[in-house]
């Protein structure tokens, strides 16, 4: 799986990048998690490959644990070409695009992977694809979900909570995300 996911971020980077060529170029990519992580390991992968099969005409330089920003300056510092990659979260983009990723948020509205699979490749999807590159000149590289970046949507409390009025006046933390707040 994890060779799987590096074959198709690789493929998509050596495409985006493929007029880069000529000269040797190093591109700075943020990730969130720290270096020890799964994503961390792929990514240490990602670089070894990306160096391999462009022959040193690229580099990537690893940034780890927002090293670079925080990722709402990430998703600004794209826009504006001063960070190259960025391996965050789709639900991160939902600032950008909220009526075709703000959907990705909301807690349980995907039943299982293939589900949000289906909706990663759906047409309202695209144009929030196609949005994200024109106005903001981000593009995906890939959605290709291939596995769970998780525990996602769990809870973890000191009391038992079994019915919906045990949530009531809980305090949550959750990632910046308007939807996510208010639901």
């Amino acid at each position: 799986m994890l060779r799987k996911t590096i074959g198709i971020i690789l493929a998509g980077a050596l495409a985006v990048l493929g007029g880069l060529q000529a000269e040797a170029r190093t591109l700075k990519l943020n990730e969130s998690l720290p270096a020890s992580s799964v994503e961390g390991t792929a990514l240490k992968k990602f670089k070894e490959i990306v160096e391999s099969k462009s022959k040193g005409e690229l580099t990537v330089d690893l940034h780890f644990q927002d090293e670079l920003g925080k990722p709402q300056t990430s998703m600004e510092n794209l826009g504006t070409g001063t960070l190259d990659l960025y391996s965050g979260a789709l639900s991160y983009y939902a600032a950008l695009i909220p009526e075709e990723l703000g959907v990705t948020t909301l807690l349980y509205l995907f039943k299982d992977n293939r589900h949000l699979g289906r909706y990663l490749h759906s047409p309202v999807f695209k144009k929030g694809e196609d949005k994200l590159r024109d106005q903001f000149g981000i593009r995906f590289i890939s959605t290709k979900f291939l596995g769970d970046r998780g525990p996602y949507r769990i809870w973890v409390s000191s009391k038992p909570a079994l019915k919906l009025e045990d949530f009531q006046g809980v305090k949550r933390r959750l990632w910046p995300n308007d939807i996510a707040i208010r639901g």
